[in-house]
Formats: C-alpha cells, sequence, structure tokens
C-alpha cells in the first residue's frame, strides 16, 4: 500500500511540476509579447486595465 502512495504523490509531483513550468512559460511569453498590439488581449493587459484609476477619480 505505501508503494503505491509513493507513485501517485510522484505523479501529482510531476502534473504540478508540469504545470508550474507551462504557467511560467506562457507567463514569460506573454511579458514579451506584451508592447505588441495584439487582437486577443492577455491576462497580463487586463490586470494592467484594472490597476488604472478611473476617469472620474481625477
Amino acid at each position: 500500500m505505501m508503494e503505491v502512495a509513493v507513485s501517485v504523490t510522484t505523479r501529482t509531483e510531476k502534473l504540478v511540476n508540469a504545470l508550474l513550468a507551462l504557467m511560467a512559460f506562457s507567463a514569460l511569453y506573454a511579458f514579451t509579447k506584451a508592447p505588441a498590439p495584439s487582437v486577443h488581449p492577455t491576462i497580463f493587459e487586463f490586470n494592467n486595465l484594472e490597476v488604472q484609476p478611473p476617469s472620474w477619480h481625477s
């Protein structure tokens, strides 16, 4: 039973590592592509829009 648990944990760790690597690569790719105008805005561009103060604030 212990051997099965070990194999499951290593499998989940590999999956989590793969997801983290994919997220890091996509974030790096989005940051490198940010200056170029794109039809589909990235998540980072949406975050930048949210950070800006509203027009009535000034």
